[in-house]
C-alpha cells in the first residue's frame, strides 16, 4: 500500500548511514517489484563492445504466511527468500525462452 511505502521510506531515511554516528540517509532508491523469473547478467565491456560473461537465475521460495503457522511478525516482510543462484547456459532457450531478449536488453542499456 502507499502508506506502507511511505512508512518504509521514512524508516530508511531516519537510519544512520553504515559506519557513521552522525549522518543519516538523505535519499533512497526504490524499484518496482515484478513477479516472474529473476536474472543477473555479468557483463564485460571493452572499446564500447559489451559481452555477457555469465547469466544467473535466482531460485526463490515464498515466505508468505499461508495460515499454517503462527508467525504474525512477518506481516509486511518480503514475500520471498532467495534459495540459490544457478548459472545458466545462454543457449538453454527451452528452460529460459526469453534469455536472449534479456541479455540483449542488458547490453543495450550499457
Amino acid at each position: 500500500t502507499l502508506s506502507s511505502i511511505r512508512d518504509a521510506s521514512q524508516s530508511i531515511l531516519n537510519t544512520k548511514v553504515f559506519g557513521s554516528h552522525v549522518d543519516t540517509y538523505e535519499s533512497i532508491l526504490m524499484q518496482e517489484y515484478v513477479t516472474g523469473m529473476e536474472y543477473a547478467i555479468d557483463c564485460v565491456s571493452r572499446n564500447g563492445e559489451h559481452k555477457a560473461a555469465a547469466i544467473w537465475n535466482y531460485d526463490k521460495t515464498s515466505t508468505a504466511n499461508d495460515g499454517n503457522n503462527n508467525d504474525t511478525d512477518n506481516e509486511g516482510s518480503d514475500p520471498f527468500a532467495y534459495l540459490c543462484t544457478r548459472l545458466i547456459c545462454p543457449t538453454d532457450t527451452q528452460q529460459h525462452p526469453h534469455i536472449n531478449k534479456v541479455v540483449n536488453y542488458v547490453t543495450d542499456c550499457l
